[in-house]
């Protein structure tokens, strides 16, 4: 930005020389040749191309800036064009007819598509990417370690299968075991670590409202609206924070993930999954904006449904931001009209 309005200033001032420079020469012109009205209009003529091509340049700098700080605001719903707002519609009747709790958050504009966003359900392993927000938020240590003990044994846990009793295990590895494998036994440790109440406490003070309830395990429930302030909380730290790298580094996996598209998208995620419940959040760090997906349908059969709302997402979020850039270009060039 700051050298476009460099070489903008540069032009004017070439402009402004050029003009006072033809000014100088017909005033000569007019004084020593004793110019009559006709002559006198034939010699401005260039004049008037100097000034009228300033006068253009200036106005179109300005509509440009006009344009730029427009396309940053988001547009409501009211703006939409047909094929925008037709998108929106098919969304929420998808996550409707199949009864699938959703919200959508694009980064950039903060604008969001709800279904369903305050129902609750269990939500399994989605918990232990609050344990992980909570790890480097804190700006804990990860290069402590933590004993590993008998009493932290639980299944599914594919990361710790390596490691024996007696082991002292760096939190770090266990954020990665619990992120990308959902380690149950790698979380048990974190868990411990943090303790019951820090972690609830800590996940209230983002606004979360569902956060331990609906259950007394390690687990709980989780409902989209809760899930996308985590999500947004992840974004956040990856950026701002030295041991972010290691978060989205455990996100970004394809283990159990049906919010990737193929060929089009990736989507660092998180998911869940117990009985009938299976859920898949994430983020997509190219496009910037994030997604959250809750089923009752149990991990096999609710593939194609996250995935087809993911690329329904997707498509959205292309459209919106095509509709910002239409939206402000029509509001502020056309007021040369």
């Amino acid at each position: 930005m700051a050298k476009k309005r460099k070489s903008k200033l540069k032009m004017k001032k070439k402009f402004k020389s050029l003009f006072l420079l033809l000014f100088v020469v017909i005033i000569v012109f007019i004084c020593t040749n004793k110019l009559d009205i006709k002559s006198f209009k034939i010699a401005s003529k260039p004049f008037k191309y100097v000034y009228n091509k300033l006068n253009q340049t200036i106005t179109n700098g300005k509509l440009e800036n006009e344009y730029n700080k427009c396309i940053l605001n988001p547009i409501n719903d009211e703006n939409f064009n047909e094929t925008t707002l037709n998108k929106k519609n098919e969304i929420i009747n998808y996550a409707k007819s199949n009864n699938l709790k959703y919200t959508y958050e694009n980064i950039d504009y903060a604008y969001q598509i709800n279904y369903a966003e305050n129902d609750s359900l269990y939500g399994a392993s989605l918990i232990k990417l609050v344990a992980a927000l909570y790890l480097i938020d804190k700006d804990v240590d990860l290069n402590q370690t933590i004993k590993y003990e008998s009493k932290y044994k639980q299944a599914y846990s594919e990361g710790m299968e390596k490691h024996k009793y007696g082991e002292k295990i760096m939190i770090s590895e266990l954020m990665k075991y619990a992120i990308t494998y959902s380690d149950n036994t790698a979380y048990l440790m974190l868990y411990t670590f943090i303790g019951r109440n820090n972690l609830k406490e800590y996940a209230q003070s983002l606004g979360a409202k569902s956060i331990f309830t609906g259950s007394s395990d390690n687990f709980g429930n989780q409902t989209t609206y809760d899930t996308n302030i985590y999500l947004k909380k992840a974004y956040e730290l990856i950026n701002t924070k030295e041991n972010g790298i290691l978060l989205k580094e455990a996100m970004l996996n394809d283990r159990k993930n049906k919010l990737n598209i193929p060929d089009k998208v990736v989507i660092a995620h998180k998911y869940g999954s117990y009985n009938e419940y299976y859920h898949n959040i994430g983020i997509n760090f190219e496009d910037k904006y994030l997604i959250s997906v809750l089923t009752t349908k149990g991990e096999n059969a609710s593939g194609k449904y996250i995935n087809k709302l993911s690329e329904l997402t997707y498509e959205f979020d292309k459209l919106y931001k095509d509709n910002v850039k239409s939206y402000c270009h029509e509001l502020v060039y056309n007021k040369k009209d």
